[in-house]
């Protein structure tokens, strides 16, 4: 459940609001650990990260039901918030695959072959 892992949704009235800016750094990641580890002291409101590592982010994003998102790079940023709209339709088992290079024509069709899918050519022709 989105929340769980960081006590959002049980935090109690007396627990700090924080913001975890560069979350997906080092210290941002070892911050959310303290966080995780005192859910009765802190509630993550926010998250704010470069957005190099969308991944990470959006499991971030997930795990502490943060209800602001803020990411450096537009492309990124349009992606996640897509990727959490899916995700909380779709619910935590999903798989979602998101391309965010600049060559998504060559990546779509590594990414068909690593899960193990036609390539997009084969899928359009009916192989």
């Amino acid at each position: 459940t989105a929340g769980r892992a960081y006590g959002h949704s049980m935090a109690g009235s007396g627990a700090r609001r924080v913001t975890i800016l560069g979350s997906t750094g080092s210290i941002g990641t070892q911050a959310l650990q303290i966080v995780a580890a005192n859910p009765d002291r802190f509630t993550v409101t926010g998250l704010a990260a470069g957005g190099s590592d969308p991944d990470l982010l959006a499991r971030q994003a997930w795990d502490c039901g943060a209800g602001v998102v803020a990411v450096e790079r537009a492309e990124t940023a349009h992606a996640l918030a897509g990727v959490m709209r899916l995700g909380h339709e779709l619910g935590p088992d999903a798989v979602i695959l998101v391309n965010l290079s600049g060559r998504g024509d060559k990546d779509v069709a590594t990414a068909a072959r690593w899960f193990g899918l036609p390539a997009v050519d084969e899928a359009a022709e009916g192989r």
